[in-house]
């Protein structure tokens, strides 16, 4: 750098910037309250049948209605026995955090395709995972109070 630079020689300054810079180390407490929004929003979108854009969930078919009431299940979309929101989790560590179900039929109704015997059954997209345009001010907001000491 040319010309003239300035050098800040503050305890007071260090003291902050020494914390921030320990605070830095390990982001799992921010990722852990990341985490715990997303899968409260995650949560939302079960109660309202939406995706993270808001689009509403394909309705059931009138089998599916009628084989849940048979047996009685519970009604909503994705919530036949309430295992897949239920286990609806995150995980988070000191670099990341990762939100999901460890149920191996979340993806075919996240994303969509062919199921059952023969493959037989199509089952509409109904992602529930995502993060919305309000998920991501909620994130930018909890980073920004983690830095602020």
């Amino acid at each position: 750098m040319a010309g003239v630079t300035l050098g800040i020689d503050d305890s007071q300054v260090q003291a902050a910037l020494s914390r921030l810079t320990g605070r830095m180390e390990n982001l799992t407490p921010v990722f852990k309250n990341i985490g715990e929004y997303m899968v409260s929003s995650i949560l939302e979108r079960f109660d309202d049948e939406v995706d993270f854009e808001g689009n509403k969930w394909a309705a059931l078919t009138a089998a599916t209605i009628a084989r849940k009431q048979k047996k009685g299940k519970i009604q909503k979309i994705l919530q036949q026995d309430g295992d897949l929101r239920r286990t609806v989790i995150y995980l988070a560590g000191a670099n990341k955090v990762e939100v999901g179900t460890n149920r191996i039929y979340g993806a075919i109704h996240q994303f969509g395709g062919r199921a059952g015997r023969g493959r037989k059954v199509v089952i509409p997209a109904r992602p529930f995972l995502g993060v919305s345009a309000a998920d991501s001010l909620e994130v930018v907001s909890i980073v920004e109070e983690f830095l602020q000491y």
